[in-house]
């Protein structure tokens, strides 16, 4: 998984070096994966970034003129047009039109604030060389998965649970609670892992770490209370009107830029609906299907993309086959976290990266069954016992 990584520790001699360098080893997937790496060696922190190398291709960091500020992205920001103007009315120069730039620039303005009406998909990585302070942020929804523990005086972060485990202090005890929500839901709830000490960051999150006291906080910076819903003024056709209209809207900002687009199309809703929605100065796009020849999805597709004269690739699966080829695979990736249920596109990863950069693509709640009355249980000894 593409993301931030890094160790903290105010004891220096710990070996933060060594965890950083196989945390990086133990997430490099394939041979196309690209990362970066810091070393404040006098603070013991080593930070960096690993992914595949399609937002922010930039080497990383990004450094303030005086050294002082040092930050790690991964990600994108939309819609900063606005935010720019103002700073630089305000007289600050930018070196490039980067989003990690923009990100140090707001950092230097309002170090705890900045962050607040940004709009994007991202983590952010800060290390405050003179307060000795290291912040950790997210975006809205926490679309990136970031882990961390902080135990023995130390901070430890990675996009994926087995980065933490590449320190050898750290006690892989199992949190049955969590392990049994998961049975019950094929997803685990709120922060939880598979571990206990190992925690997911909440979106909207500023996590703040003091290497000095070894301290940690984590505050959200948004939530939903923050979108105005005047429903008693709204009727419900004023309503459809404004969510297609949001949806479009979203449509367009996660087309902009020079990458090269793909829908995963089938015969459901999102991908059709997606496909349907971007604008004509972005198409053709590429669109990618993969099942049973002759099943439903792979026909609905077919027409679909031929009637959006899109670019269509058809991956046949003439068995199972796949499942056994990928399975090892899968679990590498995912951890466990993942339902195999959904794993049914990891086949066709090395072709389609060939021929897109982003998969456009839905975010619902459409694996988790909203009416089972144990999602909405007020503690977690009652989800427990309902999934026995």
């Amino acid at each position: 998984m593409s993301g931030l990584f890094g160790v903290l520790s105010g004891n220096l001699e710990f070996n933060g070096a060594a965890v950083a360098s196989r945390m990086r080893a133990a997430m490099s997937h394939r041979n196309w994966f690209v990362a970066d790496a810091y070393s404040d060696e006098s603070a013991n922190i080593h930070l960096g970034r690993i992914g595949i190398g399609i937002f922010n291709p930039e080497p990383q960091p990004v450094f303030s003129e005086d050294g002082n500020v040092v930050v790690f992205m991964t990600g994108e920001f939309y819609q900063t047009n606005g935010i720019r103007r103002g700073l630089e009315r305000k007289g600050v120069h930018f070196r490039n039109g980067s989003d990690i730039e923009l990100a140090l620039r707001l950092f230097q303005e309002r170090p705890e604030q900045f962050v607040e009406n940004i709009e994007g998909i991202f983590v952010l990585a800060v290390w405050d060389r003179l307060r000795q302070t290291f912040f950790l942020i997210n975006d809205r929804f926490g679309i990136y998965p970031t882990y961390y523990a902080h135990f023995n005086g130390r901070l430890l972060f990675t996009p994926e649970a087995k980065g933490i485990c590449c320190d050898g202090d750290f006690r892989k005890n199992i949190d049955w609670v969590a392990l049994s929500e998961y049975m019950c839901f094929q997803h685990l709830l709120g922060e939880k892992t598979f571990f206990e000490g190992l925690r997911i960051l909440p979106g909207a999150s500023i996590l703040k770490y003091s290497l000095k006291t070894d301290s940690l906080t984590i505050k959200p910076y948004w939530d939903f209370l923050h979108v105005a819903m005047p429903l008693d003024a709204v009727s419900f056709e004023e309503a459809t009107e404004e969510a297609g209209r949001l949806l479009k809207d979203s449509v367009r900002k996660r087309t902009e830029g020079g990458y090269r687009l793909g829908v995963h199309l089938s015969g459901g809703l999102d991908s059709r609906t997606i496909l349907g929605l971007i604008g004509r100065e972005r198409q053709p796009v590429d669109t990618i299907t993969y099942g049973m020849p002759g099943s439903r999805d792979v026909e609905y597709a077919r027409k679909i993309a031929s009637n959006a004269r899109a670019h269509h690739h058809y991956f046949p699966f003439n068995d199972g086959k796949w499942v056994l080829d990928y399975a090892t695979f899968h679990l590498e990736l995912t951890e466990g976290f993942h339902s195999w249920i959904h794993a049914h596109g990891i086949s066709t990863l090395n072709d389609v990266r060939r021929v897109i950069d982003v998969n456009l693509s839905g975010l619902g709640g459409a694996e988790l069954n909203w009416e089972d009355e144990a999602l909405y249980q007020p503690d977690d000894d009652a989800a427990f016992l309902h999934s026995m």
